[in-house]
């Protein structure tokens, strides 16, 4: 009996090896003045495809998390369903609910690693933060805040994400683009805070729109 109940058990380690090690994405946010948000005031979310995980809807031990202690967030990537494969990006938004200040960061996942360290990430700075990533061009928007509509330029292909980063619309064409505040159904969307991404260049900012 002795010797059926230790195979069993390595069976079930051997199993768990097999599966790998789940990846952590992870890091530091921080106010522009480098002090720790509340966490009462911060909210962010991790997109992955149509999937989304997200601070505090979704919070505990092992999915998503933030410690107000030390300013530290955590993503577990094996929450989504299917996990992200070698290559998949998963795209993180920050928000400060109590100062309006914002950032993202996006990681390329490497199974070949289970930590993702993204670093100290700023609210407030514009663009995606990724290690070894290039400097891209910053979008334009203007005006921004708006009401009727918005001019977007530096990006000849856009998607407009909500605060969760959910992909609302999407919009191409040559020079300028504008966004009068519709989905791409055309349902007029709620006033809001959304961030405007360019497929090109991967650079990201936020956009605020006031019904």
């Amino acid at each position: 009996m002795r010797y059926y109940t230790l195979l069993a058990a390595i069976l079930v380690a051997l199993t768990a090896f097999g599966q790998g090690t789940p990846i952590s994405i992870y890091g530091t946010i921080l106010n522009p003045d480098m002090t720790v948000p509340e966490a009462d005031c911060i909210t962010f979310c991790a997109h992955y495809g149509v999937q989304s995980l997200c601070f505090p809807e979704d919070s505990g031990v092992g999915r998503i998390r933030y410690d107000e202690s030390r300013g530290s967030w955590l993503v577990r990537a094996d929450n989504f369903d299917p996990e992200p494969p070698n290559g998949a990006v998963i795209e993180i938004y920050f928000w400060n609910l109590c100062n309006d200040e914002g950032a993202s960061v996006s990681v390329t996942i490497d199974t070949s690693y289970p930590s993702h360290d993204m670093g100290e990430v700023v609210l407030g700075e514009t663009g995606i933060k990724e290690a070894s990533r290039p400097e891209v061009a910053e979008l334009q928007i203007y005006p921004n805040p708006f009401n009727a509509a918005c001019i977007i330029e530096g990006s000849a292909s856009i998607e407009i994400h909500d605060i969760s980063g959910r992909v609302v619309r999407t919009i191409g064409g040559n020079g300028w683009l504008m966004w009068d505040g519709t989905s791409s159904t055309g349902i007029e969307l709620p006033s809001g805070i959304y961030f405007v991404r360019a497929v090109d260049t991967g650079a990201v900012r936020r956009v605020v729109f006031l019904r």
